[in-house]
């Protein structure tokens, strides 16, 4: 197993992230991120978020900050 020494993780981001491990890294990935400031930023038209696919048994880790449509919330969304 992993282990990061103490205090060695202060922030962790990720930008267009595809799933990343199974149900134990992705469990284990939560709890060693609930100490520390974690965001995984997705767009609703990126791709490769959706991949691989769950059905494979791939999860994402936490915690996402989606954005729909446009670069922020006040764009429109697409006709």
């Amino acid at each position: 197993s992993l282990t990061l020494p103490s205090g060695s993780l202060t922030s962790f981001y990720t930008i267009g992230s595809p799933r990343v491990g199974d149900p134990v890294f992705a469990n284990w990935a939560a709890t060693l991120l609930a100490t520390v400031p974690s965001f995984r930023l997705t767009h609703q038209q990126d791709l490769v978020p959706k991949a691989p696919l769950i059905e494979l048994g791939f999860l994402h880790i936490p915690n996402e900050v989606w954005y729909p449509y446009g670069h922020n919330n006040t764009d429109p969304a697409p006709d």
